[in-house]
């Protein structure tokens, strides 16, 4: 086995006064850290990206959640913990190609907690009145602000998953449902993908009670392809 890498996402929303790194402190009361082990076999370096596209889409846009370059023979253990954020970011009109560096982070449940309003005052962006909506969703609203501006999400561990344009006075309602993909891309962390560009590709599930899975990137059948093995647990 060559160099092997952990890589613990940083839970940038409990970091209240952004000035330093918080990892992930798990309590009792935490869901489970997850754990993707990434296996480069591939023959050359490649950027492993993972993401989180809504259920079913195959179009659009949707950000790098997780990206690093990866020599050949290398292992990546990349670990989180399946807890929510609220964010929004000043991004002009959302195109592909842009990086989100998310400007707030608010964490929240599906249960309490899960609806915010974005504001703009003295032409300043910032999120308020944060309290319960309804369950099993997150729900950012806006009041008057100037379109094609701001973008408003939701995030995983600190990091955004997806990302809309914000609207003045709209309620923007996102229903959060676990799928995992990875692929190999020329992109950075938190970077919008065009989903419909996207080749080797591949769905990673964790079955129930299942906190790990490996993924292997290879060499296809045909000269210069790439293919994806994924096994359940770390191997």
């Amino acid at each position: 086995m060559g160099l092997a890498i952990a890589v613990n996402f940083i839970n940038r929303s409990n970091d209240s006064g952004n000035s330093e790194i918080v990892f992930f402190g798990a309590r009792p009361s935490d869901p489970p850290l997850h754990t993707l082990r990434f296996h480069n076999n591939s023959g050359s370096t490649q950027t492993f990206v993972c993401f989180q596209p809504p259920l079913g889409a195959t179009t659009g846009l949707a950000p790098a959640w997780f990206a690093m370059r990866v020599a050949n023979g290398v292992e990546v253990n990349f670990s989180w913990q399946e807890i929510y954020d609220l964010i929004w970011m000043e991004t002009g009109p959302l195109a592909a190609g842009i990086q989100f560096s998310a400007s707030e982070v608010v964490p929240a449940s599906l249960t309490t907690n899960n609806r915010i309003v974005l504001t703009y005052t003295d032409g300043i962006f910032s999120f308020a009145d944060q309290g319960p909506g309804p369950a099993g969703e997150l729900q950012i609203a806006t009041q008057m602000i100037p379109p094609n501006t701001a973008s408003i999400g939701i995030g995983m561990a600190g990091s955004p998953i997806n990302m809309v344009q914000a609207a003045p006075y709209l309620t923007t309602t996102f229903e959060p449902r676990i799928n995992y993909w990875v692929t190999v891309a020329d992109v950075v962390q938190g970077e919008l993908m065009d989903l419909s560009t996207l080749s080797s590709k591949a769905h990673v599930a964790f079955p129930p009670e299942v906190t790990g899975m490996t993924v292997t990137l290879r060499q296809g059948v045909v000269v210069g392809e790439l293919g994806w093995t994924v096994q359940q647990g770390l191997v």
